[in-house]
């Protein structure tokens, strides 16, 4: 089933999506996972529908703590190879 635009009543996760930031920042692999967490996580509703468990700017954040973790990440490696 293809997820439905509903979400759960979650309240804001300012403190995971803070978090995921500053571990993004620091290239680290745990920033990609709560990025896609955020971005991704869903739930099947009663009825049997899919919706997704965070907001749509919370999944926004999502997508970018993910990118920034990976490019982060990547520039760490590099660095790291070419030193």
């Amino acid at each position: 089933m293809s997820p439905s635009n509903q979400t759960f009543p979650k309240k804001h996760q300012f403190g995971l999506i803070f978090i995921g930031y500053i571990l993004a920042i620091f290239g680290s692999i745990i920033g990609v996972i709560i990025g896609y967490t955020l971005k991704s996580k869903q739930a099947q509703l009663p009825d049997g529908n899919t919706a997704y468990k965070y907001s749509e700017n919370d999944r926004k954040h999502g997508q970018q703590i993910a990118t920034i973790a990976v490019v982060m990440f990547c520039i760490g490696w590099a660095l790291k190879i070419l030193s």
